[in-house]
């Protein structure tokens, strides 16, 4: 929810955010939670990301699955949660 928020209202402050996530969730949060929890999401999201591409390819060496990641386009979503080599 924090994830699908932010993306979709990005012009709002972060206790505005918060505020649409609680009406969405029915549970209170407050902005210094979103932020935290929207960290979470984002390093979650990307280490999906990362797993589902390099499970579709048959050598997970680390120049392959950037390489894998930069043509679909997703490396600007994962590109900060990438172990350094």
């Amino acid at each position: 929810t924090v994830l699908r928020v932010a993306t979709e209202t990005n012009d709002l402050s972060s206790s505005e955010l918060a505020a649409e996530v609680a009406r969405r969730s029915g549970r209170p949060i407050n902005a210094v939670a979103f932020r935290k929890s929207l960290s979470r999401a984002r390093r979650q999201f990307a280490e999906h990301i990362v797993r589902d591409v390099s499970e579709t390819l048959d050598q997970t060496d680390s120049d392959e699955l950037i390489a894998e990641l930069t043509e679909l386009g997703l490396m600007p979503f994962v590109a900060d949660y990438l172990p350094e080599k």
